[in-house]
């Protein structure tokens, strides 16, 4: 059973995402990371695909996770999944409580409608009025950074850097 809608855009609905949903889930999640460039063999691997099914399986709906989905005719159509992690706190990052926004896509039949920015919206409002989130993260691809730029993210100026572990 579907989750309470939270609004409506032009007819299609948003709302939290469900177990019932994991499949729709995985699957904007593939579309969004060729959106990104990520070689298409990689995006098609099943194995990637598995884990993150049980990935949200264990996560949608638990006070760590929100996944928002906007919904039309029956079918889950874009997406929207914020996450909190927790870090060593530090001077910059008094809590160490981060929020990550991902999987933010929209099924190429219905862009260009906000569905994809409303469903970041609700995750944003998730973060900021029911977690202890001070600083949200998010990789964009290069097309989609208007969207960002106009919620207020911006391109930090932080020395991360990072190291794939190379595994035999």
């Amino acid at each position: 059973m579907p989750a309470a809608p939270l609004g409506d855009v032009g007819g299609v609905t948003i709302r939290l995402a469900t177990r019932g949903d994991v499949a729709a889930l995985v699957a904007l999640r593939g579309l969004m990371f060729s959106e990104m460039g990520v070689d298409p063999v990689l995006v098609a691997d099943s194995q990637w695909q598995t884990r993150t099914a049980r990935w949200l399986q264990l996560r949608v709906g638990t006070e760590r996770t929100r996944a928002v989905v906007a919904e039309a005719k029956g079918a889950i159509v874009s997406s929207a999944i914020g996450h909190v992690i927790e870090t060593a706190p530090s001077p910059t990052h008094p809590t160490g409580v981060t929020g990550v926004l991902s999987n933010v896509a929209t099924f190429p039949s219905h862009k260009d409608q906000g569905l994809g920015e409303e469903c970041v919206h609700e995750v944003m409002r998730w973060f900021r009025d029911e977690t202890e989130v001070r600083e949200v993260e998010v990789l964009a691809a290069p097309q989609r950074r208007p969207i960002y730029d106009r919620i207020g993210f911006e391109v930090d100026d932080s020395p991360r850097m990072h190291l794939r572990v190379q595994r035999e």
